[in-house]
């Protein structure tokens, strides 16, 4: 689109010319081409009107007449004009009466006129003249004449001005132009010169000053380039030779993490083999009967080894925080757990002090979360252990709150309270740097490296959270953390009396001389629904239990054991003494002794019940229950719901399609103890021969087995049994996206994930297997369940072991503990090597065993609680299934968690645990 903003001059000026010169002459010159054909066409048509009435005129005697031949000499006149082409005359019935033309006329464009011959007011006829319409003709003669007059002088006249503008303005802009453009250019060597005395001339006299100036100005700016060019080059090579020595250190730098790294490794390795021993054999040597210098001295070894294990351990995190490998996971867990883990850890140490150990976890701390436990109770009991040697008497309190929550996610804040010596605040200043503590002075007398706060800060920020603390001197100290969590979507309530049992709302004194104490009692109490008051100390309690009415007794007595001026042992002989109680309530001590000691002193004193401390509610709800005998038939009722519910498919037939010893070991305690009878099929190619010589209700087909795998083998047996004569139901540890799909379009009608929930399991098998008749007596009888150990034998398996959820384990085998230490010593003993075995396979390009072997370790670690070991299973997998090579840290990853399960495995003794 045409722009007169970029326009050329010259352009400009051909505009103007048309604009200023030719508009005006063309308007003026269309404007009186118009007025002369307006009177053109006036003249003609009046001369028209005019011959017509003169022809209607001189016909009035002869039509009157009726003389149709007369000469009419006006007539011949007329007809000799060659503007009128022919006359012709109609007498009153309008029949021709005469006709006259011109000779010779070739002139098609006419235009004809009527008129009517009236001769003594009566119309005796009519005429019709046809004249030649010549006006377009003469208007064209008038439009050229007209047009030569104004053009040609007027383009004589522009071509003039255009010239003179031309040599005027359009050429020295053109040259100026030209010039301006190699200066642009640094052309600087052709002088401008334009011999004129107007504006243009000097302006080109400027254009030539600048020129020159330009000129000078180059030459100084090149020879100054030049020299900097000089000086670059001597700074280049300067920084060259300086990448070259940083690289260099560099190299070593990196030569020396990996050196260094390597060199943790395998100090870590070293060291923890002689302190395994140490440790167990300390552990070991404790129970037999020593001596008590002996016993002193072994305890101190014990205290000594743990000490140093812990030293390892923060050096090692604190390295991998350094390089920026420390990874948090995301795992379901209760907290309830986590806050119980982190407190026994330290009230082991806290009870050699007589420092009381609390729990506070408040009730709208959402129980089930998703995030790290394991470091959770890292910076937890790091903290704690902090408190620990900071503190001489009184108390140290763990609690936990929830700060904000966001529709599923919640910032929940954890807090250490201690009693100690506390800190001024030039050493609150110094704390969470590496290597560095509180005051120098301490180191000596408290110990530590300073390293465990500083790991907990970066911990707590991995968990997208901060860390802090609140401290006065000689008060004690408050250490507290953040950390952004997931809510898990199922939500199980904690543990609390229902407003229709007979429990709700029942009176309890809580009888403790620690005010902290009281108030974490009453908190759990009145969540669960309980009626609470509280009492300072045993002389107390026993007046308040005087006072009591027996319209509103108290009904039970929780009271800690110690206990200034009277203990609660002696509290308790002095209620159990007071006759006027009726009902006499149940008393519950709280103790921080060990569980044998407790029940050795609930036997001696007659106390209904115990809890240990640390308490949590679920702890206290657990005690309470047992003392109403609620406590086995409560657990019961959950473990064997799905139990009940399977005798309708008892004695039904099921083929388990699985390779791994460990997992056929579960699943047939699991399926025979609920009256299933079940066949076993080693591989997938067993699988199907057995289906071809037996007839079942249902095959569990693990997904990745030798030979055939289930896919594999589903496809063989759906040729010859549909989906309606057998179904299959896939029970792997393949749970990703998708995974479900892919066993349903191989055949497969359902997906039961590893590790096994019992429940899933009877679901898929009640809803895949029809109702089948009870075997007569005699044809199928249910394997009877293992006979237990008896208590004091079970009291030697440990109650916590690295890297396992015992719990969650025990509930996958329908709670069956002798079953499940069992299981524990088959995976130590089929699993011992397998970091290596793994190693050698992928050195020897064995890709597909190595996954086969780490989905097998997969559904084992899933069905017996080892939640870590198990996602660095399903790591090693997947990293297999994406690319072809493994990657080192993942490796790595899977060696510490099979080891750290293994060495937790080395701490059982079945001639311990077993009776022969």
């Amino acid at each position: 689109m045409f722009s007169l903003k970029h326009a050329s001059i010259t352009g400009a000026f051909y505009l103007l010319m048309v604009v200023v010169i030719f508009g005006p002459t063309a308007t003026i010159g269309t404007v009186l081409l118009f007025i002369e054909k307006n009177k053109l066409e006036i003249k003609h048509t009046k001369f028209q009107e005019d011959t017509a009435k003169i022809i209607a005129s001189a016909m009035q005697q002869p039509l009157y007449d009726f003389t149709p031949q007369v000469d009419l000499p006006l007539i011949d006149y007329m007809v000799k004009d060659e503007r009128i082409l022919a006359i012709r005359v109609y007498d009153f019935e309008n029949m021709p009466f005469s006709n006259y033309s011109s000779a010779g006329t070739t002139i098609d464009t006419r235009n004809t006129i009527h008129r009517d011959v009236i001769f003594d007011k009566r119309v005796i006829g009519r005429i019709e003249v046809d004249f030649s319409d010549d006006t377009h003709a003469q208007f064209f003669q008038i439009f050229g004449i007209t047009l030569l007059i104004l053009v040609v002088p007027l383009a004589v006249t522009s071509v003039i001005f255009l010239k003179f503008i031309r040599y005027k303005i359009i050429n020295p802009i053109h040259y100026l132009e030209k010039h301006a453009g190699k200066i642009a250019r640094n052309e600087l060597d052709e002088p401008i010169g334009m011999p004129r005395n107007d504006e243009f001339g000097k302006l080109s006299k400027s254009f030539e000053i600048m020129r020159q100036t330009l000129k000078k100005q180059l030459l100084t700016l090149d020879k100054r380039v030049q020299e900097k060019t000089r000086a670059l080059k001597v700074a280049n090579q300067s920084l060259i030779d300086r990448n070259d020595e940083l690289e260099k250190a560099k190299i070593t730098a990196e030569e020396a993490e990996k050196a260094k790294s390597e060199f943790l490794a395998n100090m870590s390795h070293e060291i923890r083999t002689p302190m395994n021993a140490i440790i167990g054999m300390s552990h070991l040597a404790l129970k037999t009967g020593l001596s008590f210098k002996q016993r002193d001295y072994v305890n101190k070894i014990d205290a000594a080894a743990n000490s140093l294990l812990g030293l390892i351990n923060d050096i090692l995190d604190f390295s991998k925080i350094e390089a920026g490998k420390l990874d948090i996971e995301a795992v379901k867990f209760d907290i309830d757990d986590v806050m119980a883990a982190a407190a026994d850890v330290t009230t082991v140490k806290t009870s050699e002090k007589g420092l009381e150990m609390l729990v506070h976890i408040s009730a709208n701390v959402p129980r089930y979360l998703i995030g790290d436990p394991l470091r959770l109770r890292q910076i937890l009991v790091n903290l704690a252990d902090n408190a620990y040697k900071f503190t001489e008497q009184g108390e140290i309190e763990l609690s936990c709150t929830l700060e904000r929550q966001m529709k599923d996610k919640a910032v929940i804040r954890f807090s250490v309270r201690d009693t100690g010596i506390g800190m001024t605040l030039e050493q609150q200043n110094s704390l969470f740097h590496a290597f560095s503590q509180a005051d120098s002075s301490f180191t000596r007398k408290y110990g530590g490296t300073g390293l465990g706060l500083t790991i907990s800060k970066h911990l707590a920020e991995l968990m997208g959270g901060g860390i802090g603390a609140q401290s006065e001197y000689g008060k004690g100290s408050t250490f507290f953390f953040t950390a952004l969590l997931k809510i898990d979507n199922e939500q199980g309530m904690r543990k609390q009396v229902t407003a229709d049992d007979d429990l709700h709302r029942k009176k309890v004194l809580v009888i403790d001389d620690n005010e902290a104490a009281r108030r974490i009692f009453q908190s759990y109490l009145e969540n669960m629904g309980f009626r609470v008051e509280t009492a300072d100390s045993g002389m107390s309690g026993l007046e308040m239990l005087e006072m009591t009415t027996k319209a509103d007794p108290f009904e039970i007595v929780l009271l800690d054991w110690k206990m200034p001026v009277m203990d609660g042992m002696e509290t308790c002989r002095r209620i159990l003494c007071m006759e006027a109680l009726t009902p006499m309530p149940k008393i519950i001590m709280a103790t921080a002794y060990g569980r044998a000691e407790a029940q050795n002193q609930v036997r001696k004193t007659g106390l209904d019940g115990f809890v240990t401390k640390p308490v949590t509610q679920s702890t206290l709800y657990d005690s309470i229950m047992t003392v109403y005998g609620r406590n086995e038939t409560s657990k019961n009722r959950r473990i064997d719901d799905y139990l009940a519910k399977a005798k309708a498919i008892h004695g039904a037939r099921i083929l388990l399609a699985e390779d791994n010893e460990i997992n056929q070991q579960i699943a047939l305690e699991i399926l025979r103890s609920s009256g299933l009878a079940v066949d076993v099929a080693n591989n997938g190619k067993e699988a199907v021969e057995a289906v071809k010589a037996q007839k079942y209700n249902l095959v569990l087909m693990d997904i990745q087995m030798p030979i055939l795998n289930g896919i594999q083998a589903t496809a063989m047996i759906r040729e010859f049994k549909t989906a309606d004569e057998l179904p299959i139901v896939a029970m792997t540890a393949h749970a990703m996206t998708g995974d479900r799909e892919k066993s349903l379009a191989a055949g497969m009608q359902d997906h039961v994930t590893k590790p096994i929930d019992p429940k899933e399991l009877f679901r898929s098998l009640m809803h895949w297997i029809p109702a089948v008749n009870p075997k007569r007596p005699g044809e199928f009888h249910p394997e009877k369940p293992p006979k237990m150990p008896k208590e004091e034998s079970l009291a030697d398996f440990p109650s916590r072991l690295p890297g396992l959820d015992i719990d969650d384990g025990l509930r996958r085998i329908g709670g069956n503990r002798e079953l499940y230490i069992k299981l524990l010593l088959k995976l130590r003993r089929t699993y011992a090597d397998a970091a290596a075995d793994i190693r050698n396979l992928i050195e020897n390009g064995q890709t597909e065993d190595v996954q086969r072997l780490a989905h097998s370790l997969k559904g084992v670690a899933g069905n017996l609680g080892a939640t870590r070991l198990q996602s660095a299973c399903s790591a090693v997998e997947m990293c297999l299934k994406e690319k072809s090579t493994l990657d080192d840290k993942i490796l790595k990853r899977f060696t510490h968690e099979i080891a750290t399960i293994q060495n937790g495995l080395k701490t059982i003794k079945p001639d311990n645990i077993f009776l022969s």
